[in-house]
């Protein structure tokens, strides 16, 4: 299958180039060159099929032309080995929650790292297998976590994560010190957005410059989004074998958006035949896909939400992608739905499900859920994704509620009490380019 810029869907590009390359050369995102559509068969049996039989139909779908089918059941079955449950913690009348945090590093950013990481081994195998690889990452904490994690047995792979100053808490950082010195943390003083601007255009440059030994790791590369577009499959799948087939295809699905990966996931599944409900794009406080489709421009400074961090990014990285599936502003409009919570809500939603329900619910999750809560009247099914364990944000959770989070096994497992080096750089490319080449000791300060 060839891949097409946003920004000019004559450009093309094969998958090897898509997922080394991260965006297009003309500086777009990539998208499938035309979405496939599933039989009809394959929804009429799909209440039978398991989240991992599901997921290799789905990646075939993109990817069959280009990896051999064993190596894509192998990466599949890997990719979603720890399973996905779908609970109903208030019971039968209440939301349900998607939870996708079961994975190594307990957040939902596992499942497409885990993707890219075997899609990345088939290429390189296929290529130059020899060739050594530089992965690069805008990260403040989580994602950076999940890579790291997926990559961590390929020994000729180097991490370079650049990061807003202070963002990454101590606990990320001790796990991230536990895969060793292949994983560079660099520091800058600036936000999530410019950490972004700088890995594109460094990868972009390395590119021009003839260098395909970087490849980037964020939710611009096409390998992590694919892997989301299981979720709406299977939560549909789990719902028809409740409710039936008419039921389930009105289900409304309540969806945490900081980078929009789970959002684009979402349109894509619906243009595969995926029958699917409301679409509400769940954002805290900033409401960046709000003000894109109100087209409000302003240079005032933008509110934050102190509990959900990773919903702070003011140009969401797949923004581009949703215009081009949706045919620009009018038609995301048309798709979805876009709904906002302050952090008082995201709190009180923390303590009540706690109080009520027994139940621990992300900061993050929390967002969509409340939003999720006001569905539940309609008489259709509403699903909340649930993206982190709530000892992902072990601070704001324990902020929240005051009570303490145990650590679950894969995390402590994984933390190291010796902390590696955090480098801090200037926010450019050029500092970063003298890092990479000069070599981390080098450059510790």
């Amino acid at each position: 299958m060839k891949f097409v810029s946003t920004s000019n869907p004559r450009i093309e590009t094969d998958l090897a180039e898509a997922i080394r390359g991260c965006i297009a050369p003309d500086g777009g995102l990539l998208l499938p060159a035309g979405i496939p559509r599933l039989p009809v068969a394959f929804f009429n049996n799909i209440a039978e099929l398991s989240l991992q039989e599901i997921s290799y139909v789905v990646a075939t779908s993109f990817f069959g032309e280009d990896i051999a089918p064993q190596a894509l059941k192998r990466i599949t079955d890997r990719t979603f080995a720890a399973g996905i449950p779908l609970v109903s913690p208030l019971g039968d009348g209440g939301p349900h929650v998607l939870e996708l945090f079961h994975g190594p590093t307990l957040t939902v950013k596992d499942f497409g790292a885990a993707f890219m990481a075997g899609i990345s081994v088939e290429i390189a195998a296929a290529k130059s297998p020899e060739k050594p690889q530089n992965i690069l990452l805008a990260s403040s904490g989580n994602s950076a976590v999940a890579i790291a994690a997926a990559f961590r047995n390929l020994k000729s792979a180097e991490l370079y994560v650049i990061c807003p100053h202070g963002s990454v808490r101590r606990k990320r950082h001790s796990i991230l010190s536990s895969f060793g010195p292949r994983v560079h943390l660099l520091e800058i003083a600036g936000g999530i957005d410019q950490c972004n601007a700088i890995v594109r255009t460094f990868i972009a440059d390395e590119r021009e410059a003839g260098n395909d030994s970087f490849c980037g790791a964020n939710s611009a590369n096409i390998a992590r989004l694919i892997p989301e577009v299981t979720f709406y499959f299977h939560a549909y799948a789990r719902l028809r074998e409740k409710y039936g087939a008419e039921i389930a295809g009105r289900a409304a699905y309540a969806i945490p958006c900081g980078n929009l990966t789970a959002l684009v996931a979402a349109v894509i599944a619906r243009k595969m035949g995926l029958p699917l409900g409301r679409i509400v794009a769940a954002g805290a406080t900033t409401d960046a896909l709000g003000n894109f489709l109100r087209n409000e421009t302003t240079s005032a400074p933008k509110a934050h939400s102190r509990y959900a961090r990773a919903m702070n990014a003011d140009h969401p990285t797949n923004l581009p992608r949703l215009v081009s599936l949706c045919g620009g502003r009018d038609g995301i409009a048309r798709e979805i739905e876009c709904r906002t919570v302050d952090d008082d809500t995201i709190a009180d939603t923390v303590r009540k499900m706690r109080l009520h329900a027994a139940y621990s619910l992300n900061p993050h999750s929390a967002v969509a859920f409340s939003i999720a809560d006001e569905f539940t009247a309609e008489g259709v099914p509403v699903v909340c994704l649930a993206t982190a364990h709530p000892a992902a944000d072990i601070d704001a959770f324990t902020e929240i509620t005051g009570a303490p989070v145990e650590l679950p096994v894969q995390l402590t497992r994984l933390m190291d009490t010796r902390l590696s080096p955090v480098e801090h750089i200037a926010p450019t490319v050029p500092a970063l380019r003298r890092f990479i080449r000069n070599g981390a000791l080098k450059n510790r300060t």
